[in-house]
């Protein structure tokens, strides 16, 4: 499989499937990380959180949730083009998420990149405990099961390292 689109009822399907429903998580400050301002590092988190949860095999979820809180950093026709060439002619709104695995590497990275950059919420999920969520209010949070990335992020990519 390369990539697939997912509308938001498919995506959160999904992330029913594997017992994981982003609106009841609670994110609090011992799991949330800040993230960097400069877009460079920004590419680099997406780069690193990607690699960390990107199982050798099955599937995980690229969700994009909070679009176009700061319009003036985003370019949406630069991602439905994106989408187009994947021959999805949706869109970013009307399918905001990516059903990506082990042989779409650099696709579903392009697609957290995309959401970093651009300031949306987004959620990188594989499993109910292995998933990261990053803001538009330039923070992050991982999941339970992803405890151990914490302090390389704060360390690498915070610009508080104690946020």
């Amino acid at each position: 499989m390369s990539i697939r689109f997912l509308s938001d009822a498919e995506a959160r399907a999904w992330c029913s499937k594997v017992g994981l429903n982003p609106d009841k998580v609670e994110l609090l400050p011992p799991i949330c990380f800040g993230t960097p301002s400069d877009a460079g590092r920004r590419v680099a988190l997406a780069r690193h959180i990607w690699l960390s949860l990107l199982p050798p095999s099955g599937e995980i979820v690229v969700w994009t949730r909070d679009r176009h809180v700061f319009e003036s950093c985003e370019h949406t026709p630069m991602v439905n083009r994106w989408m187009e060439a994947f021959g999805d002619r949706r869109g970013i709104d009307d399918a905001p998420a990516m059903l990506a695995t082990a042989e779409s590497t650099d696709d579903g990275l392009s697609f957290v990149v995309f959401a970093m950059l651009f300031f949306w919420d987004c959620w990188v999920v594989h499993s109910d405990r292995e998933f990261v969520m990053f803001s538009h209010d330039e923070w992050g949070a991982v999941g339970p099961g992803c405890s151990h990335l914490l302090d390389g992020i704060r360390k690498a990519y915070s610009d508080d390292p104690e946020r």
